[in-house]
């Protein structure tokens, strides 16, 4: 063998080694990473401000990534809560209304606070509201509203 043969082998390595990792790291990226300064994922689950990162992209990243558990919203002295189950909405509450109605309020806010409390569901589910549809059903009602 010729020592440029081996030269040129161990330089393929090296960049297979190198795209490799290139690739892991955009893997491990977030969509919420945008958003770094104003949000934190720990253990229990997901948390930040209204007002830097909207209900909407937060029911979007919990559709995505098929979370379960709970999001509690607070704004002012207004409180809310959504059930997801892998990915899914189950149910809402939001002042004294409930269902997509609470729903559609709490994505009209712009001011507050979000914690994602992270459970485990087990059983696969059917019921409910995919994320992603409610969120198309907000922006039309609310480009509707504009409209009027």
């Amino acid at each position: 063998m010729s020592p440029w043969w081996i030269l040129g082998t161990v330089a393929l390595l090296l960049v297979v080694s190198w795209w490799k990792n290139r690739i892991r790291i955009r893997r491990r990226r977030s969509p919420l990473r945008e958003h770094s300064d104003f949000h934190r994922v720990t253990g229990e689950g997901l948390r930040g401000g209204l007002a830097q990162m909207p209900l909407s992209e937060v029911f979007q990243y919990l559709a995505v990534c098929g979370a379960s558990g709970f999001l509690h919203v607070t704004s002012g002295r207004r409180v809310g809560r959504v059930d997801f189950s892998r990915g899914r909405i189950l149910a809402a509450r939001f002042r004294r209304q409930d269902g997509m109605d609470a729903l559609l309020a709490m994505l009209s806010l712009n001011e507050g606070d979000f914690q994602f409390e992270k459970t485990v569901h087990t059983a696969h589910v059917q019921q409910g509201w995919d994320a992603l549809d409610v969120i198309m059903i907000w922006m039309d009602a609310r480009s509707e509203g504009v409209a009027a």
